[in-house]
């Protein structure tokens, strides 16, 4: 028997990947809202065998579909998605070794949560710099403090080791497509099942990227889902399908 009533707040995970790719779907983590929503085109014929106006003939041709996904984890994937970039991992370097000049009142990137840093004169005078005296550690990096021996335009040597992170390069990528699949259920029905499968989702650049606030960072991808050719046969849609639980 078909269900006559269902009223629907939807839960569940989202994945995603490059569509056409042989890779995992990857969880795309805390997703507050999935959308899809269409629009149409109206085509009128006006009647001409009478006087009054209104219409001879209309239709309405669907114009596009778009959907909207609502990020809460900036992980790897999601922020290589968002800026249109690369994105890798690097492991943990030890005793990397970079020369600088250093500024009082500057800042000297070295890397994400240094340790073991030791700064030197790089001029030869064999120079060992005191943490708290002339530099302070930073997240990313050291500080130059004023009234140490560290000296305006001093070249040094900034040895440390630094943890393992995840680089985005923005922007160094075309405009990707990607399959989504949303693995939900119905609060509303008692946590019956429902998916969505979008075949060709061509998102443009995030909406913003959201590196300093009081609230939980949240970043919209809104694009068009394509057609997928591959989708054949009778009553198949080529765009995306939706299944819940009878």
């Amino acid at each position: 028997m078909a269900v006559t009533t269902r009223p629907y707040i939807g839960k569940g995970r989202v994945y995603m990947r490059e569509a056409g790719a042989a890779e995992a779907l990857a969880e795309v983590g805390n997703v507050s809202a999935l959308s899809i929503s269409a629009e149409d085109n109206e085509i009128n014929l006006p009647d001409y065998t009478q006087g009054g106006g209104g219409n001879y003939s209309s239709i309405r041709r669907i114009d596009s579909v778009t959907c909207s996904i609502t990020l809460h984890d900036l992980i790897l994937n999601n922020l290589a998605a968002i800026t249109r970039g690369t994105g890798s991992e690097e492991a943990a370097q030890t005793a990397n070794l970079i020369t600088e000049t250093a500024y009082i009142g500057g800042f000297i990137p070295v890397g994400p949560s240094p340790t073991n840093v030791t700064v030197e004169d790089a001029g030869g005078a064999g120079t060992t710099y005191v943490e708290g005296t002339d530099y302070e550690i930073r997240t990313g990096g050291i500080f130059i403090l004023s009234g140490g021996t560290i000296t305006d335009a001093t070249s040094v040597d900034i040895t440390s080791d630094t943890s393992a992170r995840e680089v985005i390069e923005a922007m160094t990528q075309s405009g990707k497509q990607y399959e989504l699949y949303f693995d939900g259920l119905n609060e509303a029905d008692s946590g019956s099942s429902v998916v969505l499968h979008a075949y060709k989702f061509a998102p443009g650049i995030g909406n913003e990227l959201p590196m300093i606030g009081d609230e939980f960072a949240e970043i919209t991808l809104e694009g068009e889902l394509l057609i997928d050719t591959t989708k054949t046969g009778t009553g198949v849609s080529q765009y995306y399908k939706v299944e819940a639980a009878a």
